[in-house]
């Protein structure tokens, strides 16, 4: 079972990419995706889709896609395992950062960080701690071979 939090659903090219891993996991797997808001859907889910709220119920692997709700993943108790899937380096563009909050919340110790390319794994690596997957655009195989 895994579960993906968003902080948003709509048509951006990330959207597309977890609707399509989530879809093709569906096959073989429970899949849900957690969100506070549905913009718009980017294709057809063969998957659950729940309030983000929900996902304090949820007892299989999260994953969890920005700083906000990495968060409020990391105030879960049920989850068998809990990652961050750095998409972007988001807090590079946040002004007056926190550092030692941004610290705190990766190095979780129930957390671990799944790079979406090679930059992103040496800067991770180089600032934080060493992910521990690199998985690029939402990969359905990787996630599957690596994660479940």
């Amino acid at each position: 079972m895994i579960g993906i939090l968003l902080d948003h659903v709509d048509n951006s090219p990330i959207c597309q990419d977890i609707f399509s891993c989530l879809n093709k996991l569906s096959t073989k797997h429970n899949c849900y995706l957690f969100s506070s808001n549905i913009i718009s859907l980017p294709e057809k889910n063969n998957f659950t889709m729940l309030q983000q709220a929900s996902v304090f119920e949820h007892k299989g692997v999260l994953i969890s896609t920005s700083m906000l709700n990495t968060r409020i993943m990391n105030n879960t108790l049920l989850a068998t395992k809990k990652y961050f899937y750095v998409q972007n380096l988001e807090w590079s563009g946040i002004e007056n950062l926190m550092y030692p909050e941004l610290e705190e919340l990766i190095h979780n110790p129930e957390l671990d960080l799944i790079a979406r390319g090679k930059t992103h794994f040496s800067i991770l690596s180089k600032a934080f701690k060493k992910p521990k997957h690199t998985i690029i655009n939402w990969d359905h195989e990787d996630i599957e071979r690596e994660i479940l």
